[in-house]
């Protein structure tokens, strides 16, 4: 009996030993609690670690020497601002080629944080989901006086989805000398009269007038310094297409063969030709000693039409804030005088243009011809850039020689048709919600 009585006590002990003491907990886990110092009073846990910020993307499409002057800015600011700035150049020279490598970026899903856009393309993205609006301040916009058209021509469904950075005129350019016996050609000279000049200047230029023929807009410019249309995007506007319209493209075949597509000779880097329709950052800063004697006021129809870029934020940043911030530096009025001066895009604050070092560039472009070219290129959004993309490769054939104008002619028209039948069967589909 005592024996017995001896075994429940120890049984007792044994189950009020295991209760109380720690060692004993079945509850732990010898391997994940082996350093859990929880049970310790003075033990405190350690702050998370900060999540490291990750380097502000930057993707952009240019020319390999205005990127090493972007690159080295974008970095600057980044430094500025206290992030490290990662630039990404598409390199694609073709305007339809940019485009194709912008959106396919974005429908991956991997764009970077800011790209770096054609105006023409703001509204396009932003009704496709891919940009984030600008919110909060206006960034520089009480910092300096923009032009409006460059502000409106981002803002779509009551946001604005981007901040302009440049703008660059297409012009019209002739040599011209001191003793010239002719004044420069004009829109309203009639095809003889450019032949009789091209037959002329080609006596000690073989191919004087410059285009570049893989510019769709370029070649717009022309057709609209030759009278032969009103609007850049008559050509890529299926309403903007007539008989007359097709008739003068034809007669521009005899001049095609005095087409240079070369801006300067590579070994001498001088003007390759005469005449020809240039962009004006063409020839800036390189040739800017020359630009009074090659852009002159006295042609009528001075500015073209005019290109120009825009920050925008992608929809998929994480970095929002910091984006917002770099962008408000790159387009301050320093940063794109800066940009100017070494690339020669001009900025987009009018009150630069009255500063002393820029009367010879306003001398070439009066302010009020460049105002009315944003008005004009800006002003209605008419421009079909899926079509005008699809177009270019036609353009470049038939700039070079490779298709008749009749071939050119029939081929645009195909592609209106092919377009209008996409509009009809997507407008068949029915509504799977209805």
């Amino acid at each position: 009996m005592k024996r017995r009585n001896h075994w429940i006590l120890f049984v007792v002990l044994f189950l009020s030993l295991t209760i109380l003491s720690p060692s004993f907990d079945i509850s732990r886990d010898p391997v994940t609690d082996e350093d859990d110092q929880s049970t310790d009073p003075l033990y405190r846990p350690a702050p998370p670690a900060p999540q490291e910020q990750q380097p502000l993307k930057i993707a952009v499409s240019m020319q390999e020497q205005d990127f090493a002057v972007f690159q080295r800015l974008a970095v600057e600011i980044g430094n500025k601002i206290g992030s490290d700035v990662e630039v990404h150049n598409m390199q694609e020279t073709v305007e339809s080629e940019a485009y194709a490598a912008i959106r396919e970026s974005y429908v991956l899903g991997d764009s970077a944080d800011i790209t770096l856009l054609n105006n023409y393309y703001i509204r396009l993205f932003a009704m496709q989901g891919y940009l984030r609006p600008i919110t909060g301040n206006d960034l520089n916009g009480t910092a300096a006086d923009p032009f409006p058209q460059t502000i409106t021509v981002s803002e779509w469904n009551g946001y604005r989805w981007a901040v302009p950075l440049d703008i660059d005129p297409y012009l019209y350019a002739e040599a011209r000398s001191d003793n010239a016996s002719s004044p420069p050609l004009q829109s309203m000279n009639s095809d003889e009269d450019w032949m009789n000049r091209m037959t002329a200047w080609s006596e000690t230029d073989d191919k004087p007038f410059f285009l570049d023929v893989e510019d769709p807009l370029a070649f717009a410019s022309w057709l609209e310094f030759r009278g032969i249309i009103r609007q850049t995007e008559e050509p890529f506007n299926p309403a903007g297409q007539s008989e007359q319209m097709q008739a003068r493209i034809q007669d521009l075949e005899t001049l095609l063969p005095y087409i240079e597509t070369n801006f300067k000779d590579s070994v001498s880097g001088q003007l390759n030709w005469t005449s020809g329709i240039v962009k004006l950052s063409d020839m800036l800063p390189e040739y800017r000693g020359e630009l009074t004697e090659y852009i002159n006021n006295d042609v009528e129809t001075q500015a073209l039409t005019v290109t120009g870029r825009s920050f925008a934020i992608s929809s998929r940043t994480g970095q929002t804030d910091l984006a917002t911030e770099w962008i408000k530096a790159m387009t301050s009025p320093e940063s794109v005088q800066d940009w100017f001066e070494e690339t020669g895009n001009l900025p987009i604050y009018r009150s630069l243009y009255e500063e002393l070092e820029m009367r010879d560039i306003t001398r070439a472009v009066p302010v009020q011809a460049l105002e009315q070219s944003l008005e004009t290129a800006y002003r209605d959004d008419l421009m079909d850039w899926n079509l005008l993309n699809r177009a270019q490769p036609l353009i470049t054939q038939f700039l070079r020689g490779d298709i008749s104008a009749e071939a050119y002619n029939s081929r645009v028209q195909s592609l209106f048709s092919e377009q209008e039948g996409d509009a009809v069967s997507h407008e068949s589909v029915p509504d799977p919600q209805q």
